[in-house]
């Protein structure tokens, strides 16, 4: 999932990761059907991306300046705290969802 000008389909397709762009208004005046259901279907998820990343943000190892000597590590801290994210609670309610 990524916005508009995030231009790295070309380098997803070989390693099989679809990228969800939402649909944009340029010329026209409105969406057409499929892009409607697309763009809903797209933001339905996105928030709860945004919840995720707002909550791996609260580690201070990530909002704070990383050293120069860190850098070389960053991806792997990055993924420790997304893993730490796993010990927290849902972000999505599975009651809600249930009859899905």
């Amino acid at each position: 999932m990524a916005d508009k000008g995030f231009n790295i389909k070309d380098l997803l397709e070989p390693i099989g990761v679809t990228l969800n762009i939402p649909p944009f208004l340029s010329d026209k005046a409105q969406f057409n059907e499929e892009e409607v259901e697309n763009t809903q279907s797209v933001a339905s998820v996105r928030i709860h991306v945004e919840r995720a990343i707002s909550r791996i943000k609260l580690y201070k190892i990530i909002t704070n300046v990383v050293p120069l000597s860190l850098v070389g590590v960053l991806n792997q801290i990055w993924t420790v705290c997304c893993m730490m994210l796993l010990f927290q609670s849902p972000i999505i309610d599975q009651e809600k969802y249930e009859g899905d």
